[in-house]
């Protein structure tokens, strides 16, 4: 027990448990995919052997760094109930805004590291317009409803309205529906055997796109604070 304890106590001084450590891997994460697609996709010449190494571990760490924002997600729920409710009312919508940041560089470190950048750059320069054609009807949808959560959750914090909250839940149904759906549509480019090579690889890298379910139980627990946290500073108020 003196071992968890001392592991806690050094994981909070290190900030590996707050979420804004793990927001800011995947963001380097999502930046070395952006350089590792526009290497592979272009003539642009290597940075460095250095940045190649930190695209890689990144690209296949993404995973690992989402779970780790989760858990830090559930432990942040039980700091943000011993607020006050208007204090949790801010630091619900706060996270929300952490875990969309999250979720969207997760969801483009791991396309691109399933897009076929490593090892295979001549394969996509042989149909960049391909790939970047489809790699946008693949992507920015599930990008768009990764943001939505924070949106709502924000806009009913500022507005200070429940019902709006709710809404902020039922968006995660369009993440679940953007997730799945992509990935068939991706599974369905990527086995279609006279595909463009482009249009192959940005359909593999699609694939990955259902990774971002994982992205459902970083949103939770700060919908749950700001719904309860909404509903305890409603009934506090003077009838």
């Amino acid at each position: 027990m003196a071992f968890v304890s001392e592991l806690k106590r050094w994981g909070d001084n290190a900030g590996v448990t707050r979420i804004e450590t793990w927001a800011a891997v995947l963001v380097v994460g999502a930046a070395g995919g952006v350089y590792g697609l526009l290497t592979s996709t272009f003539p642009v010449p290597s940075v460095s052997l250095a940045m190649d190494a930190i695209y890689l571990v990144l690209g296949l760490g993404a995973p690992a760094a989402l779970i780790m924002a989760i858990v830090s997600a559930w432990r942040d729920r039980a700091r943000i109930a011993s607020r006050a409710a208007t204090a949790r009312v801010a630091a619900a919508a706060r996270g929300l805004r952490w875990s969309s940041v999250i979720s969207i560089a997760f969801a483009f470190t791991c396309f691109a590291a399933c897009s076929g950048t490593q090892g295979q750059g001549t394969i996509l320069r042989a149909d960049p317009p391909g790939f970047w054609g489809l790699a946008a009807w693949f992507e920015l949808p599930l990008l768009i409803a990764l943001l939505l959560p924070a949106v709502f959750g924000t806009v009913a914090h500022l507005l200070g309205r429940a019902a709006l909250a709710g809404v902020a839940i039922a968006s995660l149904a369009l993440v679940f529906v953007a997730a799945v759906v992509t990935a068939l549509i991706g599974l369905n480019t990527a086995l279609t055997l006279d595909a463009p090579p482009g249009a192959h690889n940005a359909g593999t890298a699609a694939i990955a796109n259902l990774l971002s379910l994982g992205s459902l139980a970083l949103f939770t627990p700060y919908l749950l604070a700001l719904v309860s946290s909404l509903a305890a500073r409603k009934s506090a108020r003077p009838t």
